[in-house]
């Protein structure tokens, strides 16, 4: 299977924007929503809708769109706006002022890694130096992933070098199975499970965006994956889209592109398949597994839905807290397959069994959101935080 440029159909409007008129006059916008919704809705507007110039709109009930490239309907860095509709959002024509507004957000650097914080508080560490834990063997050694990753309350939800899999890393993208021009290598564990192949490695390279805004905080990363003898095979581009807590949770978006410059084949576990968008958790108690399906009371593999949630008490406490990854209606093979574990593990676990190749030049790009909410599936509102993530990517059939 060979995969190039993702996110290439067009998407039907469930935002509507109709504005007239130049800079220095009041515009005026329609919202048209598809249905209430009873929670905020974190949400992109298609390119092009907010054609005035202006950094920052707002309308009279205090809906402010900040600029953002474009991440739910473009595999380009078109820039778009977003915003966070409140609950119970009607539709009705209102006028558009730009305004400057500040930003709750920030951020600090240490031990090689970027902390993005609201309001003080932390939200995730972006590992960007390499990293190695105390007694763990100098091959885990690794960069370019999450860790990190707080609940509201500032409990850690994710692990780092676990004693069961020093390989595993916070929130991470990886295969198991990648090869290039032929030649076998181990995203996953760097140098093999047994130290048995030459290493690869995610190595970062620059900020391409590090922005701060009323409505969310963008990151944007060039990386590289490089071998032993320090050759680039690959280009590796991260961007998140961070929104601003909500009632139920926060929803994070994550772009990932990756453009060969070998040819490059990549493959899960040949046996269960595991490999891809990847989350392993922190102790914690009382774990609970929740997909599209319901109740979820075993590991699995490769079972298909286009959402699936982890939620526990982490730290000890009283109060359940969790993650949920929502697959992109448009990623290849959607919706893919996952490896759930209840020692830890949720995984989006895409091309499984299968092989993707990209041939020098080419490129792939898939998309994903998080909420990170509070309380378990239920309370967190996952089921309709996710519909308010795909009634954004409905299909213009």
């Amino acid at each position: 299977m060979k995969i190039s440029v993702l996110f290439t159909r067009l998407f039907s409007l469930i935002l509507l924007f109709l504005l007239s008129g130049c800079a220095g006059r009041q515009e005026q916008v329609t919202l048209t929503v598809s249905s209430v919704s009873e929670i905020e809705q974190p949400v992109e507007l298609p390119p092009g809708t907010i054609a005035a110039p202006g950094i920052r709109w707002v309308t009279e009930d205090s809906v402010v769109f900040q600029k953002t490239p474009a991440m739910f309907f473009s595999s380009t860095e078109e820039e778009t706006y977003c915003a966070i509709l409140p609950e119970s959002y009607t539709a009705e024509k209102k006028p558009l002022s730009a305004v400057q507004a500040s930003s709750p957000f920030t951020w600090e650097e240490a031990d090689g890694r970027l902390i993005l914080k609201e309001d003080g508080n932390p939200i995730f560490a972006y590992n960007f130096g390499m990293q190695l834990a105390e007694n763990v063997p100098k091959r885990y050694k690794r960069s370019s992933y999450v860790h990190p990753v707080y609940d509201a309350n500032g409990h850690v939800m994710t692990d780092d070098f676990p004693g069961d899999h020093f390989h595993h890393r916070g929130l991470s993208w990886m295969w198991p199975r990648v090869f290039v021009n032929d030649k076998r290598y181990d995203l996953w564990h760097i140098y093999g499970p047994r130290n048995e192949y030459e290493g690869i490695h995610q190595v970062f390279d620059k900020w391409t965006r590090r922005e701060t805004g009323p409505v969310c905080m963008l990151l944007g990363v060039r990386n590289h994956w490089k071998l032993d003898n320090r050759q680039n095979v690959m280009d590796e581009d991260v961007l998140m889209r961070v929104f601003r807590k909500t009632q139920y949770g926060r929803a994070v978006d994550v772009k990932l592109t990756w453009t060969a410059r070998q040819q490059i084949k990549i493959s899960g576990e040949d046996k269960k398949g595991y490999g891809g968008f990847n989350l392993r958790f922190a102790k914690r108690q009382d774990t609970r597994i929740t997909s599209q399906s319901g109740h979820e009371d075993s590991d699995s593999d490769l079972r298909r839905y286009a959402w699936a949630d982890f939620s526990a008490r982490f730290e000890d406490s009283k109060e359940y807290s969790g993650i949920a990854i929502f697959q992109h209606p448009y990623n290849p093979d959607f919706p893919a397959g996952w490896c759930l574990r209840y020692y830890g593990f949720l995984g989006v676990a895409w091309p499984g069994t299968e092989v993707v190749t990209l041939e020098p030049g080419e490129s792939l790009t898939l998309g994903f959101r998080l909420w990170i909410h509070e309380g378990d599936a239920d309370a967190g509102r996952v089921e309709e935080a996710y519909q308010v993530y795909q009634r954004q990517l409905m299909l213009d059939e």
